[in-house]
C-alpha cells in the first residue's frame, strides 16, 4: 500500500506513460524514415536496372540493322538508356514523397 500511495503521490505512473509515449514517438520516426529510404532506393534500383534492360533490348534490336556499325550500335544503346532513363525517373520519383 505505501507503494501504491508513493507512486500516485510522485506522479510515477504519469512520468512512465510519458516516457513511453516519448518512446513510441521515437520508434514511429525511425520506421518512418527507414521506409523512406528504402523506398527511395527501391526506385533508383527500378530506374537503373530498368533502363539498364531497355538499353540492352536495343543493342540487340540495332544489331540486326548495324551488323558492321560499333558506332551506331552504341549510339543507339546509349541515347536509349538514357531515354528510358528519364521516363522511368519521372514515372517513378512522384512516388517516393
Amino acid at each position: 500500500e505505501v507503494t501504491a500511495r508513493g507512486e500516485v503521490l510522485l506522479g510515477i505512473e504519469d512520468l512512465y506513460n510519458a516516457v513511453i509515449d516519448r518512446l513510441e514517438m521515437v520508434t514511429f520516426s525511425i520506421t518512418t524514415r527507414y521506409q523512406r529510404s528504402a523506398t527511395r532506393i527501391a526506385v533508383w534500383l527500378s530506374v537503373i536496372f530498368g533502363a539498364v534492360m531497355t538499353g540492352s533490348l536495343a543493342g540487340l534490336i540495332t544489331t540486326w540493322y548495324y551488323k558492321n556499325d560499333l558506332a551506331a550500335v552504341l549510339g543507339w544503346t546509349t541515347r536509349v538508356t538514357a531515354a528510358a532513363a528519364v521516363v522511368i525517373a519521372l514515372r517513378l520519383y512522384p512516388r517516393t514523397r
